[in-house]
């Protein structure tokens, strides 16, 4: 496979996968990876809570992200509908300056 940028291109950067795991707040991916390490390492105190505790627990997390999503969702919306509203509204007259200078 070929590499995306060559040893020559002085503006290339390079990015080690360890760096965005590590920095990945730098990429928005930060919290993201700290969710996913959680999700696939096994913690200790769910290895003695009983099975139905630990479904309740994720459960309350799915809904917990589920309501973060449709907030975020409902402002996304909310601010592109006034991004709409603003550019429509926006008043285009016509340049009819063009003989002002010519009033002697």
């Amino acid at each position: 496979m070929e590499e995306a940028t060559s040893a020559n291109d002085s503006n290339s950067v390079l990015i080690n996968n360890n760096d965005i795991m590590e920095k990945g707040n730098v990429y928005g991916l930060g919290k993201l990876t700290n969710k996913f390490m959680r999700s696939i390492h096994i913690q200790t105190n769910l290895i003695d809570m009983p099975m139905v505790y630990q479904m309740e627990e994720m459960r309350e997390t799915i809904h917990k992200l589920n309501n973060e999503l449709v907030e975020k969702t409902t402002k996304e919306k909310s601010l592109e509908e006034k991004v709409l509203k603003s550019l429509m509204s926006a008043p285009t007259t016509p340049d009819n300056n063009d003989d002002h200078g010519d009033n002697t």
